[in-house]
């Protein structure tokens, strides 16, 4: 082992409010693990602390009052604390590309280390493993989701985590229908008690539905489908942040006046077409129409995350600074993915 590669990282990410979680797509199979939810709250507050460019530095440390704060518990006695930790060095399988049926095993710890202060609270050092390492640093060929950690330390069901990450992997699409069967799979709940779409209902979705609501951020709303009299499948809708932010009618006169500005009556009827609003319409055409209206969407979610004050032509700037930036580099290098390109722009802007 290289000298500096325990080097310690304290002391960033403390506010749940700013520490940002990017998690590798095969990280979030262990929906079909047996960790607990405060186990994976654990492994979050890691990732919330880690720089995923930095694999040289692996071991985090969580300072006094963080693990307490993370976990929404005001005290932590010794012998939970050693089951959580038993359970976070335990061999888990991780999905990757080989499918569902294929069996890899890791541990993602190798060395713990937990002592109470003077006041009984808890400081954690975690290191990861060697061959975690390819699932927590450099992931962007993994693809990954990213979300705060402050949208998940408040909930108390492992579903509505697990929920939670599903509708945020998801969310691009806006709209889309998953069968019963899918769903049941993804949430880790196949067993004959939740065979019936009322059951698995009552006990599952509409709980995840009320506590994500009360606790996150993230609006969503479900739908069963059915086939004959038998429930098939689920249909999901999340709504963007530019949804639940409604305009009033004089920001939309404007909107749309701007649109009218910029493109001729039958550009216009297209990109109303292609984009369905006259705001997401608008703020397309700082990227020269190039992306899907579920792309669009995403894109302009996050362009109010980071001016969420400012009026549309503000933001249509700034969109149009950042696809600028975008043209430069594909005008230098090839660039495979121009999408995940603007969204890694906007994400450091967030971050």
């Amino acid at each position: 082992m290289k000298k500096n590669e325990k080097m310690e990282i304290t002391g960033a990410g403390r506010n749940p409010d700013n520490a940002l979680i990017q998690k590798a797509r095969p990280l979030q199979s262990l929906s079909q693990s047996k960790l607990t939810l405060a186990e994976f709250k654990l492994l979050d507050a890691y990732l919330a602390r880690i720089n995923s460019h930095d694999p040289e530095r692996r071991t985090v440390t969580l300072e006094k009052g963080e693990l307490e704060q993370y976990l929404g518990v005001s005290r932590i006695l010794r012998h939970d604390l050693d089951n959580r930790l038993t359970n976070l060095f335990k061999s888990v399988n991780i999905l990757d590309d080989k499918g569902k049926n294929n069996i890899h095993k890791i541990a993602l710890f190798e060395e713990a280390d937990a002592w109470q202060d003077e006041n009984e609270q808890w400081h954690i050092t975690l290191t990861c493993t060697q061959a975690a390492r390819q699932y927590i640093f450099n992931i962007e060929n993994l693809g990954y989701l990213q979300y705060r950690l402050k949208s998940i330390i408040n909930l108390t069901s492992r579903y509505s985590y697990i929920m939670f990450l599903y509708l945020e992997r998801n969310r691009h699409w806006h709209t889309w229908t998953a069968t019963l069967d899918e769903l049941r799979y993804e949430l880790n709940c196949e067993a004959d008690s939740y065979a019936a779409y009322k059951e698995f209902n009552d006990k599952v979705l509409k709980r995840c539905h009320k506590e994500l609501h009360s606790k996150t951020d993230i609006r969503f709303e479900y739908s069963p489908i059915r086939t004959g009299r038998k429930v098939t499948s689920v249909q999901f809708t999340v709504m963007t942040q530019a949804e639940l932010k409604s305009p009033t009618p004089e920001q939309e006169q404007i909107e749309g006046q701007l649109l009218l500005d910029t493109l001729s009556l039958d550009d216009e009827g297209a990109a109303l077409q292609k984009y369905g609003n006259d705001r997401l319409a608008f703020i397309a055409g700082a990227c020269d129409y190039e992306f899907t209206a579920e792309e669009m969407r995403v894109i302009f979610d996050k362009v109010l995350q980071i001016k969420p004050h400012n009026d549309a032509l503000e933001r249509y700037n700034y969109l149009l600074h950042k696809y600028h930036i975008l043209k430069q580099a594909a005008a230098k290098t090839q660039i495979k993915h121009r999408y995940n390109y603007l969204l890694k722009l906007l994400d450091a802007d967030i971050q």
